[in-house]
């Protein structure tokens, strides 16, 4: 199977796995939310080395107006099709996978909707249209100055960008078996800058 075509599985997967919560979600009340002061949490052990810490960074630049840093054996690509929103997929490159052939990796996936409605990041992941379970916790916490919410196990952030337009959706898509993406995950939340 090429790697087009599970991409657009795993992205017909996420759009199924977000229409079934957006379903079940209904008016249900919001949790409260705790503050937290550190962005990132120990997020448990990995089969290889990430990436990050070993070897030198690139930096990707949005024309949305906001930069990252990723791994130099990850590669970020567009998932967006024609009329939809902007997401893009920071993913491990062919020669990685290859490297590490017995292993199956998940990936990052950051989508920007239009932030219409000027709700705050708290506001737009309690309501109906995020497809959070609010009997889960989340946590308030900032991302270069923004305002940011994180889940539990910072495996899925959303921050709106400075001028209120934006709406970023960061999260991981990590099928069954893979190793999902935590180090790989800090580091783009760590180095996320906005244009100002």
């Amino acid at each position: 199977m090429n790697d087009q075509l599970k991409l657009v599985l795993a992205m017909l997967a996420i759009l199924i796995v977000f229409g079934i919560a957006y379903g079940h979600l209904g008016n249900s009340k919001t949790n409260e939310s705790a503050n937290v002061t550190n962005n990132t949490a120990a997020m448990g052990t990995l089969d290889y080395e990430a990436p990050c810490y070993q070897t030198k960074c690139k930096t990707f630049n949005s024309e949305l107006g906001f930069s990252f840093q990723y791994p130099e054996d990850m590669e970020v690509m567009s998932l967006s099709l024609p009329g939809d929103n902007y997401r893009i997929a920071v993913k491990y490159t062919d020669d990685f996978l290859k490297k590490y052939k017995d292993q199956s990796f998940g990936m990052i996936i950051i989508s920007a909707g239009f932030n219409d409605e000027k709700m705050s990041p708290v506001e737009w992941l309690s309501g109906p249209d995020s497809g959070y379970d609010p009997s889960e916790k989340y946590y308030q916490t900032e991302i270069d100055g923004q305002e940011a919410v994180r889940t539990a196990g910072s495996m899925w952030h959303v921050v709106n960008t400075p001028d209120n337009k934006w709406r970023l959706s960061i999260t991981d898509l990590t099928q069954e078996g893979e190793n999902p993406p935590f180090s790989e995950m800090g580091y783009v939340i760590n180095s996320l800058k906005f244009d100002r």
